[in-house]
This record gives structure tokens, sequence and C-alpha cells, in this order.
């Protein structure tokens, strides 16, 4: 008997204890927690949630958290109530209803960045979003205190958004093994140099992982700054091979991170990082991975992709909300980059210019002037520059190196 009373108390009350309580800010997230033990792959299980509010019906992937626990994320779009209704092939997760109200935004909660007209940015209340981003490819996976240390970085910055890897980044054979993954590990063994190869389980992920990655953006989100997060990098080479995943773990990771991750305002997708370099994913798979991002994001983040130097992509197809573009030439002198822009008609950010640093390369040693003047370049015809550095005091030695592992800027150009 005390069992029936507290289901219908839950129907009552709805799934967070009474609807009064159930107020979130607009744009901000809602999450539903509904326990279920399942047989087989509780990763395999599907399950939707529908929320009707003001005006507007969305439908929203919920995803398995671990802990016999599945979960379901919402961003409200509009004030007002919403109501909901769960749907799954699992009886317990089937047909849970609920309230929630959306309430006023607070301070600091613009909602997330949508294109304004033809070649700019907006927040989604209205707010004029100019992108000064920077760059730091690995801060989330570093160890210890570094990535407090980039948070802190950015607050007493001006950037208002960073480009970084989902995926760890194999810097050299010595670089220490990350501490935790994104999939289940089914085998470890060793190569001819004692170094561990790994066999995945694409199949199943790691929840934890997930977490870190979601916690991390949720600290730019309250700094203001947007997270412009790679799906994709061929800086793997092989070592840990999530640069060479079949396709059907490919789409099966997009759908289960988007499930996640959709809800979190500050969110921007970039299907690849010089995406060309990835030459063991077939091309034709980058129609497939873009679609599946998209289709799977109720929300219509920004979404873009980003390829190797001067090759340009198609970027005037409609999955593409603006330009991610690596090309120094178009910000070296005055006025070519409306040239780009006039070809796309489309936001244009050229995300990798080349960065100032210290580096024996062509791309990593630009003084602070130099970088400023390319930025400037694109600026005055309307389009957007990001930012970069990376000063090594010895090849093998990242710790100062703000474009790989974040922490303290060295330059001159971030002030």
């Amino acid at each position: 008997m005390k069992y029936c009373c507290s289901f219908l108390l839950l129907l009552l009350f709805g799934i967070s204890g009474g609807f009064a309580q159930n107020k979130v800010e607009c744009w901000g997230r809602y999450e539903i927690s509904l326990p279920a033990k399942v047989k087989g792959n509780p990763f395999d299980i599907e399950l939707t949630a529908t929320f009707s509010g003001p005006d507007t019906t969305l439908t929203v992937r919920g995803f398995y958290d671990g802990n016999d626990t599945f979960k379901i994320r919402f961003m409200p779009v509009n004030q007002g109530v919403w109501s909901y209704v769960t749907q799954s092939e699992i009886p317990v997760l089937n047909e849970v209803k609920g309230r929630i109200e959306c309430i006023a935004p607070g301070k600091g909660n613009h909602g997330p960045v949508k294109v304004d007209g033809t070649y700019n940015f907006k927040y989604a209340d209205g707010t004029r979003y100019y992108p000064v981003g920077t760059t730091s490819y690995d801060w989330m996976h570093v160890a210890g205190n570094q990535p407090d240390q980039t948070v802190k970085s950015l607050e007493l910055s001006k950037f208002n958004k960073i480009r970084m890897l989902f995926f760890v980044q194999n810097f050299d054979p010595d670089y220490p093994e990350p501490s935790m993954f994104p999939f289940e590990i089914k085998k470890i063994t060793k190569d001819e140099k004692g170094k561990p190869v790994y066999e995945w389980d694409f199949t199943r992920f790691n929840p934890a992982y997930f977490a870190h990655v979601e916690a991390c953006v949720d600290k730019l989100a309250g700094i203001g700054v947007e997270a412009d997060l790679i799906l994709f990098h061929p800086y793997d080479g092989g070592r840990w091979g999530f640069d060479r995943m079949p396709l059907e773990a490919g789409v099966r990771y997009l759908k289960y991170l988007t499930a996640r991750m959709s809800s979190f305002r500050n969110i921007w997708w970039s299907l690849a990082n010089e995406y060309d370099f990835l030459r063991e994913l077939k091309p034709e798979y980058w129609d497939t991975f873009t679609h599946t991002v998209v289709g799977n994001d109720p929300y219509s983040h920004l979404c873009s992709i980003h390829t190797y130097t001067a090759k340009y992509y198609k970027y005037w197809e409609p999955e593409y909300t603006h330009a991610s573009i690596q090309d120094q030439a178009p910000v070296e002198g005055f006025g070519r980059a409306a040239t780009v822009k006039n070809i796309y008609k489309k936001p244009i950010i050229f995300d990798e210019v080349c960065y100032e640093g210290n580096m024996d390369n062509r791309w990593g040693s630009l003084s602070g002037q130099e970088y400023l003047y390319r930025l400037w370049q694109g600026l005055i015809v309307g389009t957007y520059v990001t930012h970069g550095e990376c000063y090594m005091d010895d090849p093998k030695d990242y710790s100062r190196d703000f474009l790989a592992v974040g922490g303290t800027f060295q330059g001159e150009s971030w002030k």
C-alpha cells in the first residue's frame, strides 16, 4: 500500500517534489532523473521527452548516466509553464509526466548565441555578441589545478569564447596517459615499447568523463565564456584510436554527447579541428556526423567545422551557421578578409591565423603586435579572428603553452 501511495504522490507533485519548486530560469537547465534497472546495455535504451510550453514544443533525448539512472536535460526557451511527458520502450521510463515553470533569466544569462542577420551574432535576448575568442586545446584534460587556473585567466581577460577539444590530445609519445577516457575499456595490452594499447567498447560510455567536460563548460558559462567544443581531431596519431572510430561508433558518440550537452546554453559545436587530417575517416562521414549533431540538437546551437590552412569547406550548406577558417592570408593585408565574407554570406571566424609565441615554426612565432594586426584586419571588414599563444621553454615542456594546456597567459596580445 505504501508503494502505491508513493507512486500517486509522484504523479501529483512531479518528479522533483512539487510544481511550485520546479522553477528554472529561461535558458537555464532542468534535469529529470529517473532510476531504472534494465537488462543488457543501458546505453542502448531510447528515451525522449516532449516539452510543451508557450508557443513551442520541443522533443529532447535522454541518456543513461550510470548507476542505474537515466536523465533528461531541458533548456526552456520561453518564460511560462511547460509540461512534459517521456517516451521509452522501458515501462518505468515511459509516460512520466510533470510541469516546470520557466522564470526570467538571472544576471549574466543572455541565452545561447545565434546568428544575427547575415554576418553577425547576438544572444537569444537580443544583446549583440562579438566573438573575441582564444584557444586551449587540452585544458580540460590536464591534471591538478591547471584547469581552475585556466578559468581564472579567462575571467581576467576580455575573451568571451574558447576553442577546446572533447577528446584528449596526444602531444608526444612521452606525454602521460589521461586519468580517464570517454569509453569503457575492453582490454589493455602492451606494444613492443611497453606502451599501453587499448581495445574500446564504443557501445558503452564513461559518464564520469562527460560529467567532467560538462563541469568545465558550466564554469565557462559562469564567467560569460562560450565553449566552442571540438568533437573530433587528428592529434591522436592512433595512440588511443579516437581519430579512427568506425562510422557507427562516431554517430553513437555524437548522439550521446548531444543528449547530454545540448541543454548547455554556451555550447558551440565544432565538428572537427583540421578535419581533412583525419585520414582514417572517409570524407562522406562528415556529412553524416554533421547531420547527426544538428538533427539531435533541438536548440540549434552554432555549428561549424575547421579545416587545414587555406582549405575552404562548403560552409554555405544550411547545417553550418558560420565559417570556421584556418588561413592567415586574408588577414595579412587590408580588405582581403572581405572577399571570404562575400563568398559565404555567413559570419566568418578566422579561428586560426597563426599564433603568438616563441616556437621555431610558421604557425607559432608571431609577436603580440603581429597577431593584433591580423585581428584588426579581420575586424575592420566585419569578420572575426580567434587568438592563441604558444610559449615553450623546451620542445617537450608544455607547462607554459596556453594553446596546449591552458594555465596563465604568457604573451602580450591577450592584454
